[in-house]
């Protein structure tokens, strides 16, 4: 399921031949079980992200191969946040850990994340946008998270509350 093995295969070779540099992966509270924790993975737009991202095959949302400074195991929760620039909204895709690969030479195993197939028109956007076929949607108001006290009126009376996010 998900990427061919040979695609599989020439994109973990290519990567071991580039030394790419590896990502530390954060544990982020669920709104699931007490204790329970999701990966989130923050990736930029660039050169080396189309070659992480594989399409979606059957009934698949898609794969991601990405290098991992933190061990993680076969099943765990992945959300996976792209970037694709400052003025266009960042892209969540949610997934599991699929496969864990070991390298050679103390580096950073690379991890296979399979991406739940409801993401699949989601993964087939990044990919169309990294290969230029489309422009990516800019963000209509940035909301930027804040905690400020503001003071406003409506007619005569004033009003005291606190802004939690701000538009830019």
């Amino acid at each position: 399921m998900g990427v061919s093995e040979s695609a599989r295969a020439s994109y973990i070779g290519a990567v071991t031949a580039r030394r790419r540099s590896s990502v530390k992966i954060p544990r982020v509270r669920s709104g699931g079980a007490e204790g329970a924790s999701v990966r989130l993975l923050r990736l930029r737009a660039g050169e080396g992200l189309r070659e992480m991202i594989h399409p979606p095959v059957g009934g698949g949302g898609g794969t991601v191969i990405v290098p991992s400074r933190e061990a993680v195991k076969v099943g765990d929760d992945v959300v996976l946040e792209v970037s694709l620039g400052p003025l266009v909204d960042e892209v969540m895709l949610h997934g599991a850990v699929a496969d864990v690969h070991a390298r050679a030479e103390r580096r950073a195993p690379l991890i296979t994340v399979e991406i739940e197939p409801r993401h699949r028109a989601r993964t087939q956007y990044l990919i169309d946008v990294l290969d230029g076929v489309r422009t990516p949607v800019a963000r209509r108001h940035r909301r930027v998270p804040a905690e400020v006290d503001v003071r406003w009126w409506w007619g005569l009376h004033a009003q005291n509350q606190r802004a939690r996010s701000l538009s830019l």
